[in-house]
């Protein structure tokens, strides 16, 4: 299903590993110009999610598919879904870029909204 990511502003980049085949290879499907849209509610679930008739009859869908060591880099905002159907290999490398401050205010909230945790690292500070 078509949805955004109740996160706000955040980028997501994706490099292939693999191949990515546009119609079998598992290719995430993003709303055209949907970045624009202002969202008065996004902690409630169901107001984030989207019948697919309506997104592919009323948006230009852009499909992140193309050859290995290529990728594509959108704002999670955009209304976009992952592909189930296919039967070819979508092997990528997915990383997430946000501004800090927004754990802290998603924390005081208590919007339960996903921010850096064990296995995701912050870029403002030395990690090593």
């Amino acid at each position: 299903m078509y949805h955004h990511d109740r996160v706000g502003r955040r980028i997501k980049l994706f490099v292939f590993l693999n191949d990515v085949d546009c119609e079998m290879g598992h290719p995430t499907k993003v709303a055209a110009g949907t970045q624009n849209i202002l969202y008065y509610k996004t902690e409630v679930y169901p107001v984030t999610r989207f019948r697919d008739e309506y997104i592919q009859s009323n948006y230009d869908i852009i499909r992140g598919c193309g050859k290995r060591g290529g990728g594509f880099l959108f704002d999670t905002h955009t209304i976009h879904k992952g592909t189930v159907e296919g039967d070819r290999e979508r092997t990528v490398v997915m990383a997430e870029y946000h501004h800090v401050a927004k754990c802290a205010y998603t924390k005081a909230y208590n919007m339960g909204l996903p921010c850096p945790g064990g296995d995701i690292y912050r870029t403002d500070a030395v990690l090593f």
